[in-house]
């Protein structure tokens, strides 16, 4: 595995300021990962940023997870913030010079013009498709831990997806000792119906076809270490998730693993449809006779342990918290609140 260690490019708080959820370009990052073979890459501090690992899923296990990760694309969701590629109550480009020379920019390359390169306000805000899946810590009025509504109607279903998880677990333990050690640590004082078995994870997340914003994760074990795997269906170009801090961008493969610094600010260059030429904002379904190709679609899974797991109690207990806060007007319900 080739190992190397990267410069600061551009300060985390300039990222920020004018790059947080926007779509990135080609043009913000000098190093690209995607041929050659595994790479290790390492922060100026030494530790590490990413490990891309290419074709790390068996072709088996992704014919048996495809399926089921495709069915997924129908749940959508407006509240991924700057990862969706906008920021909340951001003004529209136009009035921002520089995020208007980053659309033309965009328009010039692409030759599309629409809307959905300006970032989008709180009374304009287009779903994803992404799909939370496995378990959920406690949150806001639903003051207790539980499985997302999918994965207990479809046990079955998740259930089929372990393997998969499994294999990008393994690859974690491997290449991230460390943190991996961390995380295995946080997760025996997770009760074992929140864990995913065999795994160090609580949580996947299922996003399918669509470039995120500059974004830094939240809730999850900060510990610990993000985990990514992409399957791709079809022919586009672009979605290459950059680090625009240290100017160093990783081009995933169908069957790739990215094990990654979530903490570290990070994006996607714009998905683009290589049979009509258009970004993508959900999968391209091409059913003409005269179109290449049928279908384009690019789903990436990632998976980690919410950071508050630890304290959900049994599911016995967890479902007593549910039925206290079904009476919050009780003085037994305030006590969960």
């Amino acid at each position: 595995m080739r190992e190397f260690r990267v410069r600061n490019q551009i300060p985390s708080a300039e990222v920020e300021a004018t790059m947080k959820g926007r779509i990135l370009t080609d043009d913000e990052y000098s190093v690209l990962i995607g041929d050659g073979g595994p790479v290790k890459v390492f922060k100026p501090d030494g530790t590490p940023l990413l490990v891309y690992l290419p074709r790390a899923i068996p072709q088996a296990m992704i014919d048996d997870s495809y399926a089921i990760l495709h069915e997924l694309r129908k749940y959508e969701t407006d509240n991924r913030g700057p990862a969706s590629g906008y920021v909340r109550g951001e003004k529209k480009y136009k009035d921002d010079p520089v995020k208007r020379a980053q659309q033309e920019k965009i328009k010039a390359e692409t030759g599309y013009g629409s809307t959905k390169y300006q970032p989008r306000t709180q009374e304009h805000t287009e779903p994803v498709a992404s799909a939370i899946i496995g378990a959920w810590d406690p949150y806001g009025a639903a003051n207790y831990c539980r499985l997302t509504a999918w994965s207990g109607k479809e046990w079955d279903k998740f259930e089929a997806l372990f393997p998969l998880f499994r294999v990008i677990s393994d690859a974690f333990k491997e290449h991230v000792p460390e943190r991996y050690g961390l995380q295995e640590k946080f997760a025996t004082k997770v009760d074992e119906a929140w864990r995913i078995k065999g795994t160090v994870f609580t949580t996947i997340t299922v996003n399918n076809s669509y470039s995120t914003g500059v974004h830094q994760d939240a809730g999850d074990l900060r510990e610990g270490f993000g985990n990514l795997a992409v399957i791709r269906k079809g022919n586009y170009r672009g979605g290459r998730l950059c680090f625009p801090e240290f100017g160093v961008a990783a081009d995933m493969k169908d069957g790739d693993i990215l094990l990654m610094d979530v903490h570290s600010w990070h994006g996607n260059t714009q998905l683009i449809c290589n049979h009509c030429n258009e970004p993508m904002h959900g999968l391209h379904d091409h059913d003409n006779p005269n179109d290449l190709g049928r279908l384009t679609e690019r789903i990436s899974i990632v998976a980690y342990a919410r950071a508050r797991m630890d304290r959900c109690g049994t599911v016995e207990e967890e479902l007593e918290k549910a039925r206290v806060l079904a009476d919050k007007g009780t003085e037994r319900g305030a006590r969960y609140i």
